[in-house]
């Protein structure tokens, strides 16, 4: 267990027998929601057996991988990064670390609402939460982009520990914050359109993103998301295939199984308790959607994780 810094476990978990919830926990002043450290510095805090436990967190994890190699499994596939390489791990995400080779590196750790500009109107904010979204789980960048991202993360250690005075300090390390995602956006190329991206379709898409994670394991049908958010069944669908490409039904069934397929993974709950946790009365017919969904069973999912090392 690990209660300084930004990893303090929850004790609320429900079936995630090896799956360890982690909350946001600054280790000066829980008021900022942003904190920055090496990797040195982590595995100060915790031995290597605590810091490779299967996790899932609330936060945001932005790495920066500054010398040697490593391999981290994030939503149970191994995503290899170098040096040069940036890791943004998103909550919700289930996360081992990987200490096999030596290799080491700066991370900044956030809250969720500190991606919100504090100026802004709230589709703008929408919009900036949406681009963070679409980052890949590892960019490799340029030597110049890669150069910028360390400076600036550098920039925000230093300014985290010589700045005194609160607001001063919250105010640039928000700022700071979003000029270093910005510039991993520009690095990957995202397009960012304002006119398109703060329109109402995404406004309604961000809204049932929220709701859905807090339904998805008990409501599975459209009409009951559309009651919830006061919208048609039909503007929701829009707004759906005009965030991701996908109607309300396919985010709906990707959520399902995207979370089956972490407990499958990372505990070794029953597959009857998994669908029933997963809001399924009956475990032949989550046995269906996941082969629909998955083209494989649960089953034989979690033998394919075995025998990746998993």
């Amino acid at each position: 267990m690990v209660n300084n810094g930004h990893f303090m476990p929850n004790h609320s978990s429900a079936n995630s027998i090896s799956i360890a919830p982690l909350s946001f926990k600054h280790s000066a002043d829980e008021r900022l929601g942003i904190e920055m450290l090496s990797i040195a510095q982590l595995r100060q805090r915790a031995p290597i057996s605590t810091l490779s436990r299967v996790s899932r967190a609330n936060f945001y994890r932005l790495i920066s991988v500054t010398s040697g190699q490593t391999c981290p499994w994030i939503d149970f596939k191994p995503v290899p990064a170098k040096q040069g390489d940036c890791l943004l791990i998103k909550p919700g995400q289930v996360f081992r670390h990987d200490f096999a080779n030596p290799w080491n590196g700066d991370m900044v750790v956030f809250r969720p609402e500190r991606l919100y500009f504090a100026t802004s109107g709230l589709g703008l904010d929408l919009a900036f939460s949406s681009r963070i979204d679409r980052l890949p789980v590892n960019a490799s960048l340029s030597k110049a982009a890669w150069e910028e991202l360390s400076a600036a993360l550098k920039k925000m250690q230093n300014d985290s520990t010589q700045v005194s005075d609160f607001p001063t300090l919250q105010s640039l390390l928000q700022l700071q914050l979003s000029y270093l995602l910005l510039r991993l956006c520009l690095a990957q190329e995202l397009s960012f359109d304002p006119e398109k991206s703060a329109g109402r379709a995404l406004v309604h898409f961000e809204r049932f993103k929220i709701q859905l994670e807090k339904d998805f394991t008990t409501k599975h049908q459209v009409q009951h998301f559309g009651d919830a958010l006061g919208l048609s069944v039909k503007i929701l669908n829009r707004a759906c295939l005009s965030s991701t490409g996908y109607s309300t039904k396919s985010c709906i069934n990707q959520r399902i199984a995207l979370e089956a397929k972490r407990l499958l993974a990372h505990t070794d709950a029953a597959v009857q308790s998994i669908a029933i946790d997963l809001g399924f009365d009956d475990p032949t017919n989550f046995v269906k959607f996941f082969k629909r969904e998955a083209a494989m069973t649960p089953g034989q999912f979690r033998l394919s994780q075995v025998s990746m090392g998993n």
